[in-house]
């Protein structure tokens, strides 16, 4: 109506038809087609539905649309008149018609908005609000000017078009800040270090100590230390990183730290490699003693801490308890999945609470309170916040650890495809967003982000139960015995047909102030994770020394879930020539 108004006292002489219940599918045609064909449609609905329906009605009639976007001053121009093949929205949101529309949920339009509108060219402000809508924010943010600006644009084009200029079709911008740019320079980013792999030089030196055979030679054939290694590298690692890298020499096997594919800000003084170096022990020890020997294992036998651990081969004693989950190797995995909440037997959580606890030392907690799984949610949701806002923590998450494409994940085989993260599109779009460094500039200036959390409490929400594994003491050795204990569970659940799935960005950045003073951290990240630990620590027994391995929710789950890529054989494992 004010519009309307506005037209009449501009020019009393203009005609005006009126459509005050707004265009719907029903009145959609008598809309584009009452009195003759519509000479132009200037479309700025928010409605998906709409603005599909509207292009193949204008598209069988060819009427021109001219769309609006106040964001960068974005204008779109589809000449359905020259073109009436032309496909809907230049194309950007792939096969998306009337029909697939109608089978959609609001959730599942959102991933056809974000490649119509183009998440790539977005500006970094529009990004930002995206991942605010629903936190400080009720919806897309429009400014005046930029709307003002927009429709002269608008009027202006819609004028060239009605005269019969050759305006083309296309996508274009006005955008205010290309024109006159302001942007504020971003803070220095962050490089990470040059770590070099393992040289044959290196792995010699640190093995001359033993290069002579002290076993008596025995030792599997080539065939079954293969086999053996190649279910050892089976072993879940941080990220996937997979920093493992075996190597033979005079009949005994040695396990190193390959700290290129490990170094991280989660990592810190390199406890979770020594948690993954543990579970690729234990899953030697089963795969050996599933083929018929035994392991005897000497941790840090060299004083060098790349040097993990050395290994000889003996003939096994018989079966030993656990023993038979060396069968779960290939099947163990994370399930990041979110299901409907079940309760865990309580026979299932003394099974696994006994399998971790065989490893001596492993101390084993669990909560299957409500209340307590939604305040483990919010704990872990902000400390994974934290991590993200943290300059190195982002570059390792979505530049080391986070894999883009497949086909990347396929040729690369460590860290992960997004795809296996399970989590909805929308989400992957909003991590694609703030993974440019002026995007998460500007959410840690407005204390933003906190979208990020909703995955991990609902993860949480929807545990059966978690649990809490420790060792007595912070020290390496106990990291590696605990990665052990880790395993032993982990192929418990497995076993047990439950789906498990660490959560333990608190057990990365805890260490940073019980042990390190904070190092790397800011003051106000110290102080909220002072107040994080005391409510972590009304819900779990935590001692003083300790050594904390996996926080982690076990859950039933019946789906198949997508698995990570793993380094072949040849690629971590080496022999003394």
């Amino acid at each position: 109506m004010i519009t309307a108004r506005q037209i009449a006292e501009t020019d009393p002489f203009i005609r005006i038809k009126l459509w005050p219940e707004g265009i719907r599918e029903d009145n959609l045609d008598a809309f584009l087609g009452e009195g003759g064909p519509a000479d132009l449609l200037v479309e700025v609905c928010d409605s998906l539905d709409i603005k599909v329906m509207l292009r193949e009605r204008c598209r069988q009639a060819g009427i021109p649309v001219v769309m609006d976007t106040s964001d960068r001053c974005m204008i779109d121009v589809e000449r359905y008149d020259l073109e009436p093949d032309r496909p809907l929205l230049h194309g950007l949101a792939g096969d998306l018609n009337t029909d697939r529309l109608r089978g959609l949920t609001n959730p599942q339009k959102i991933p056809y908005m974000l490649r119509m509108i183009g998440l790539e060219t977005l500006s970094a402000r529009a990004k930002v609000s995206m991942l605010e809508i629903g936190q400080t924010i009720p919806t897309w943010p429009q400014l005046a000017s930029t709307v003002v600006m927009g429709a002269g644009i608008t009027a202006d084009v819609s004028r060239r078009i009605l005269l019969g200029h050759a305006v083309v079709s296309g996508r274009y911008y006005a955008d205010p800040e290309a024109i006159v740019p302001g942007k504020a320079p971003l803070g220095t980013p962050y490089e990470p270090p040059d770590i070099r792999p393992l040289t044959s030089a290196l792995i010699q030196t640190l093995t001359d100590p033993w290069s002579r055979a002290e076993n008596g030679g025995v030792w599997p054939s080539d065939e079954t230390i293969l086999d053996i290694i190649r279910l050892a590298g089976m072993a879940p690692s941080s990220g996937n990183d997979q920093p493992w890298h075996f190597h033979e020499r005079a009949g005994q096997l040695f396990l190193f730290h390959e700290r290129s594919r490990s170094y991280s800000f989660g990592d810190y003084k390199e406890l979770a490699s020594q948690i993954s170096l543990g579970s690729a022990l234990e899953n030697l020890r089963l795969a050996a003693a599933q083929r018929g020997w035994g392991t005897d294992m000497e941790l840090f036998p060299s004083g060098d801490e790349r040097l993990v651990a050395r290994i000889r081969f003996r003939a096994a004693v018989g079966p030993q308890p656990y023993d038979e989950l060396a069968e779960r190797i290939p099947e163990r995995h994370t399930n990041r999945r979110v299901e409907e909440p079940q309760s865990v037997p309580g026979e299932h959580l003394a099974l696994l609470k006994a399998a971790a606890e065989s490893v001596p030392g492993a101390r084993l907690q669990w909560t299957t309170d409500r209340q307590e799984l939604m305040a483990l949610g919010g704990i872990i949701s902000k400390v994974d916040r934290m991590r993200i806002f943290h300059p190195q923590g982002h570059y390792d998450f979505f530049h080391r650890e986070i894999i883009w494409s497949d086909e990347q994940a396929r040729a690369q085989k460590t860290g992960m495809w997004v795809g296996t993260l399970e989590i909805p599109p929308v989400f992957v779009k909003a991590l694609e967003a703030v993974k440019e460094p002026e995007v998460i500039d500007t959410l840690r200036a407005i204390d933003g982000g906190r979208s990020f959390e909703a995955v991990t409490r609902q993860s949480t929400a929807a545990a059966g139960a978690m649990g809490f594994l420790t060792m007595p003491r912070f020290g390496k050795e106990d990291f590696i015995y605990g990665g052990m204990a880790g395993q032993r569970l982990w192929l418990m659940a497995t076993q047990l047909g439950l789906a498990f799935h660490p959560l333990i960005a608190p057990l990365y950045l805890f260490p940073r102030m019980l042990h390190g003073g904070g190092e790397g951290l800011d003051p106000g990240t110290v102080e909220e994770l002072r107040h994080l630990r005391k409510e972590f620590s009304a819900i779990f027994d935590t001692r003083e020394g300790e050594a904390e391995i996996y926080l982690f929710r076990i859950f039933q789950s019946r789906g198949e879930v997508i698995r990570p890529y793993r380094l072949p054989v040849a690629s971590i494992f080496t022999k003394a020539s």
